[in-house]
């Protein structure tokens, strides 16, 4: 992974550009460099073999949130590129502050200041279902995964009807691969 956008997912890069006005995907491009800085796509835990290309996270949440739950506010497509950072610098970009502060508190397993951004948890949980097949060591089980869904829910309530698209993309996920 190079933290450049159009090398790193060529096919998120396209999608950007249908999705979000060219200010905006200048200023995506900025939070998917600092996300790759920030180790935000370093994927330790996975096992894809030697040279296997593969769609970093940040990428692939933000996907999940504009094609299957048809998302394009920008703010909660930032969110969901910030949410990958794994170690946050001391310095951080103060234009961003408010996203940030909702999304440390989603990591923190905290109530977010603004519910739009609970959609990110269950892109998440959604990306963590499907990628269970190339885990080195799977810590969670079927039972783990639904009682996040409970939790998201309890923490915003409303939100699985609301993102209801997501909901059952997690569900058939828990059918493919947990059978």
């Amino acid at each position: 992974m190079k933290g450049i956008l159009e090398a790193d997912s060529p096919a998120f890069a396209r999608l950007l550009k249908r999705t979000v006005t060219l200010d905006k995907l200048i200023l995506l491009r900025e939070i998917y460099r600092f996300s790759s800085l920030n180790a935000g796509v370093e994927e330790r835990h996975h096992d894809r073999g030697e040279n296997t290309s593969f769609n970093p996270r940040p990428a692939r949440l933000s996907t999940i949130l504009i094609k299957d739950q048809e998302i394009n506010d920008f703010e909660v497509i930032a969110g969901s590129i910030f949410f990958c950072v794994k170690e946050w610098p001391s310095i951080i970009p103060s234009k961003y502050d408010q996203i940030i502060q909702n999304i440390v508190a989603i990591q923190n397993k905290e109530k977010c200041l603004e519910e739009k951004y609970a959609p990110i948890l269950l892109a998440n949980l959604l990306d963590e279902i499907r990628h269970t097949p190339v885990l080195i060591e799977k810590t969670k089980d079927i039972n783990d995964y639904k009682e996040e869904l409970l939790d998201i829910e309890k923490n915003y309530p409303g939100c699985l009807e609301k993102y209801s698209a997501l909901v059952t993309k997690i569900n058939s996920a828990f059918k493919l691969y947990f059978k």
